[in-house]
């Protein structure tokens, strides 16, 4: 059904991340070639959705990366700690908590918290 909705190639590569399981927002992307196309939640769509993201990107940022793409990863970061910069202290300790529970992403917490907040 994707393939002929999103003018895909018969045999392109379709993956689905599903939509943010907080608020149900979601991105679809669809390469320029055709070959492939997936659906994924925003990373800010919200509070919940943009703590999760910079978890991911956190963990991310331990693997081995080129100086590239840490800094475009760094980038993303500092531009969601700004969108949770409004956010209460209680409402974001709240999220993280929850984020935690449904993903398990290697994430100090309490420095990604600290971090959010002096990023934003």
């Amino acid at each position: 059904m994707w393939h002929s909705e999103l003018g895909l190639a018969e045999d392109a590569l379709v993956f689905d991340l599903a939509a943010c399981p907080w608020c149900g927002a979601e991105y679809i992307h669809v390469a320029e070639n055709g070959m492939a196309a997936g659906r994924k939640p925003p990373d800010d769509c919200c509070v919940r959705g943009a703590l999760a993201a910079v978890a991911r990107i956190s963990a991310a940022m331990h693997g081995r990366l080129g100086q590239e793409e840490r800094e475009y990863l760094a980038q993303e970061a500092r531009r969601l700690a700004a969108r949770l910069r409004d956010v209460p202290q209680e409402e974001l300790r709240a999220a993280a908590r929850e984020v935690e529970g449904r993903y398990a992403l290697r994430v100090d917490w309490n420095a990604l918290l600290a971090r959010v907040r002096r990023d934003a």
